[in-house]
């Protein structure tokens, strides 16, 4: 018992050191990480014509002082509405702090007669001495998986009368279910109700 114990001590504080150890070359590999990045988790996304996408960005600005940079969108199609907002509404500019991001979203309103075929826009951001691109692929189909959402409603309270003259209260919970991607190409659309005793 008294070996275990020894050998546990001598065992934890090694642990320790690796894990500080590999703190400190995280916190020097970050360092050496400088400059702005534009940036999206999905460079390449497919919409169906007569839709509106909306494609998540973000502004990275890695050790350096901040600064204005004017935000534009290049390679948008006759008839296609292009888009960039921050904060949800239309942004034309953004200035991310040192180390820091800007989140961004490039909403594609794509007309229905669209012509099938994929498509390059290209978001820039561009300020007095760094400027950054980002080229996105937008694939244009017919067809999509669908795309199923719920939107819930608040409770409603709800008095039952029984016959001995006691109420009973329930609660009502309602939502919408929607899906977006629907085979014949419509939306459909479903109020849906659940009920809790």
């Amino acid at each position: 018992m008294r070996m275990n114990a020894i050998a546990m001590m001598v065992a934890f504080p090694a642990l320790v050191m690796v894990g500080n150890v590999t703190a400190a070359t995280a916190a020097e590999t970050k360092s050496d990480v400088k400059g702005l990045y534009l940036l999206t988790d999905y460079p390449a996304v497919s919409v169906r014509p007569g839709t509106t996408s909306t494609i998540s960005l973000r502004l990275q600005n890695y050790g350096l002082a901040p600064e204005n940079f004017a935000l534009s969108v290049d390679g948008a199609p006759a008839g296609w509405t292009a888009t960039l907002l921050g904060g949800g509404q239309p942004v034309g500019a953004a200035m991310p702090a040192t180390d820091q991001s800007v989140s961004l979203q490039l909403r594609l309103d794509v007309p229905a007669d669209a012509d099938v075929a994929s498509k390059t826009l290209t978001v820039k951001a561009e300020g007095q001495g760094n400027n950054v691109s980002l080229p996105i692929t937008i694939n244009l189909a017919k067809e999509l998986p669908a795309k199923l959402t719920l939107s819930p409603q608040l409770p409603a309270l709800h008095r039952q009368p029984r016959r001995n003259g006691a109420a009973q209260f329930r609660n009502v919970f309602y939502g919408v279910l929607r899906n977006a991607g629907a085979v014949f190409g419509a939306d459909r659309c479903r109020r849906i109700q659940g009920r809790k005793a």
